[in-house]
């Protein structure tokens, strides 16, 4: 009995060492990408104006009379919408990092968009007085822009690890922090200051070429579904009330968009099984 008792612990020990000594493969990949993503959506700043305007009427009572009825004023609400469209990165260069178990399945982080972009308009225009004088009016704006997205995949390849060909699946979480800013150069036009941040998840259908024993180029479509969006989004009009002056747009659920990169992977570094 005793025997057993020490052969079945040996044997287990034997196992539990055997298994420990088993070290699962892990790879590691870096990335550079183009990554292609919609336009932002426009917000809009709604308002409503009454307009009072006086109105006469003259209704003679007979064709020779002189008599008529006065009716002096009409009055009537206007809504009135201003709406924004923001500048976007459409297209960004990314990089991320990929660690993947067996060359199956992984884990990656990117950072999708990191950029910033900065452009001015000014037109100006003559506008005369009289005969002799004139003035020059400009109309004009500088405005700048910064978008940054983290996109974490989890996801799984199909086909062996040798092939030139595999394709691959995963599925991704991405928050996304954009901000604006317009200054002008006008009193016929108004500041506008926006911060954005919205939240996505959808599904990454991928195809992976094999350019080299290290070298992979990976093409995706992401599919993708807006979660929540937080903004913050104002114009600075003093000619109107501050709830007129904060922006805004109708979230329609789910909303679906479409983005897509194409990146070129490389193996950085490679563990193999081993036994100590």
């Amino acid at each position: 009995m005793k025997i057993k008792i020490i052969l079945l612990c040996f044997g287990t020990l034997m196992f539990q060492n055997g298994y420990a000594q088993k070290k699962t493969e892990k790879s590691i990949y870096t990335s550079s990408s183009i990554n292609f993503y919609p336009e932002l959506k426009s917000y809009s700043f709604l308002n409503t104006i009454e307009l009072s305007q006086d109105r006469l009427i003259l209704n003679f009572l007979t064709a020779n009379s002189g008599n008529f009825v006065i009716d002096t004023t009409l009055s009537r609400n206007v809504k009135n919408e201003n709406i924004n469209k923001f500048p976007s990165q459409i297209f960004n260069l990314g990089t991320s990092v990929r660690i993947s178990k067996d060359h199956t399945t992984f884990h990656e982080i990117s950072l999708s968009r990191f950029s910033r972009s900065k452009s001015s308009n000014e037109n100006t225009y003559l506008v005369l007085d009289s005969l002799e004088d004139t003035r020059i009016i400009s109309i004009g704006y500088e405005q700048k822009s910064f978008i940054m997205s983290l996109r974490y995949e989890y996801g799984k390849m199909f086909g062996y690890k040798k092939n030139n060909f595999r394709f691959g699946l995963s599925g991704f979480f991405e928050p996304t922090f954009y901000t604006y800013k317009r200054e002008v150069t006008s009193s016929r036009e108004y500041p506008i200051k926006a911060t954005i941040f919205s939240f996505s998840v959808g599904i990454v259908p991928m195809a992976s070429f094999k350019l080299s024993k290290r070298v992979f180029l990976d093409l995706k479509i992401m599919p993708r579904i807006l979660l929540g969006e937080y903004s913050n989004v104002t114009v600075n009009n003093p000619t109107l009330s501050p709830d007129d002056q904060k922006g805004g747009r109708e979230l329609d659920f789910p909303e679906i968009d479409v983005a897509g990169a194409i990146q070129i992977r490389y193996l950085l570094k490679e563990n193999k099984k081993r036994r100590k």
